[in-house]
């Protein structure tokens, strides 16, 4: 394993599309968005919201406006967006400090440094570097943001235009880890269709049983 592969293994997060697709949000946080936007990938993972923005949610919030709002989705999918960024630009940061870590090794090793292989593949799952760690809880840490927002308080388009163009990046590195990425939804599908299977099965075999037993009596 080189530094190289470390890039190999986990591809940082292309999100080029995602934060085209904010900059071209309209609404009350635009100015934000324009100072957010033009950030290093250090300074999105490490932003702060300005005290105003709280202010805003909660007059979204109250009475007058509420989550079903037209303003209320507009703010909330740019908060969403920028969030996911955030953790997305930590997620690329840990993988270049585990990239990093590995060229030092290997200019290490060129000196005549005997030490560890970087040249074997090592199972990520196992590990206990605290480097492999930090990207492992970084990308549970993105999925955990996927899983839990609500397409009903986002504008149109924002699954399928944001976050489908970062989810599956983030899957693959969940993968790695044996780290589930199913829903809760998901999961009570499949567990649903796991059921009907069974049942369909028990109905089956009933009926099967209940012919041979009738051919028996006949004979």
């Amino acid at each position: 394993m080189t530094s190289d592969h470390i890039l190999i293994s986990f591809p940082p997060i292309n999100f080029e599309r995602a934060l085209t697709y904010l900059k071209n949000m309209s609404g009350p946080l635009s100015s934000l968005i324009d100072d957010f936007s033009n950030l290093s990938e250090e300074q999105m993972a490490s932003y702060n919201y300005p005290p105003y923005v709280s202010k805003m949610k909660t007059d979204y919030l109250n009475d007058k406006f509420g989550k079903d709002s037209a303003g209320f989705k507009s703010f909330n999918s740019a908060i969403l967006a920028i969030n996911l960024l955030k953790a997305c630009a930590k997620l690329n940061l840990a993988i270049y400090t585990l990239r990093d870590k590995y060229k030092a090794m290997e200019l290490q090793s060129n000196r005549g440094y005997v030490g560890v292989s970087y040249y074997s593949t090592p199972a990520w799952y196992n590990s206990t570097d605290e480097d492999v760690l930090r990207i492992k809880n970084s990308a549970i840490a993105v999925r955990d943001q996927l899983h839990g927002y609500s397409k009903k308080y986002t504008v149109d388009g924002f699954e399928e235009n944001f976050i489908n163009t970062i989810k599956y990046s983030v899957y693959s590195i969940c993968d790695k880890f044996f780290v589930d990425t199913k829903t809760v939804t998901e999961k009570a599908t499949e567990a649903g269709a796991n059921v009907v299977s069974t049942i369909m099965a028990i109905v089956i075999f009933c009926s099967l049983f209940w012919l041979v037993a009738k051919c028996a009596t006949s004979l």
